[in-house]
């Protein structure tokens, strides 16, 4: 699998990290045109890429808060029938507190995003809420480890039980880990 991830260069500023970019396009109302135009753009790619031979090759996606809670369920769907994309390539990664917004809408928004086929992945597992209660009602197929828990592993004792914890508890959920 593979990540798509949004860098911005800006040529006075240097490097800007994709949280105050993402920051910037919520506070100018244009977190969904960006989220997007990095879901079309990572949609294209991976049909490229399926192309030269890549064909059991998936895109991870980042979604943003403000692009979770309008129109993605028509965006992903268009996006994978423009760019020829099997459902199953697609893996959205969305944040603990991003669903924890609204817990009701998040549950049938990612059970219709199941139905179609794409996989869902809870980004940054460990930071946010961490209901357990939820983590086994959402239709979840990857759970990411924060890097904050990855910092100093296998050294950090305290990481490595964390991160070993989290293990445990999503192979015993069936889920797939990322860290």
């Amino acid at each position: 699998a593979v990540e798509a991830l949004l860098r911005w260069r800006h040529p006075e500023l240097g490097f800007i990290p994709p949280n105050e970019v993402i920051q910037v396009a919520e506070e100018f109302q244009l977190a969904e045109k960006l989220g997007s135009w990095v879901l079309n753009t990572a949609c294209e790619q991976l049909y490229q890429w399926q192309q030269l031979g890549l064909v059991d090759l998936q895109m991870c996606v980042n979604i943003s808060p403000g692009m979770y809670q309008r129109n993605l369920l028509k965006l992903v769907a268009k996006a994978l029938m423009d760019h020829h994309i099997p459902a199953a390539s697609l893996v959205l990664e969305v944040t603990e507190d991003t669903t924890m917004r609204e817990v009701k809408n998040s549950l049938q928004l990612m059970q219709d995003l199941n139905q179609q086929g794409v996989q869902l992945a809870l980004d940054d597992f460990g930071t946010g809420y961490s209901s357990l209660a939820y983590l086994r009602r959402f239709p979840l197929d990857k759970l990411k480890i924060d890097q904050s828990f990855m910092r100093g592993v296998p050294t950090d004792q305290g990481n490595l039980e964390i991160v070993a914890t989290i293990i445990a508890l999503a192979r015993t959920l069936n889920l797939t880990v990322i860290a």
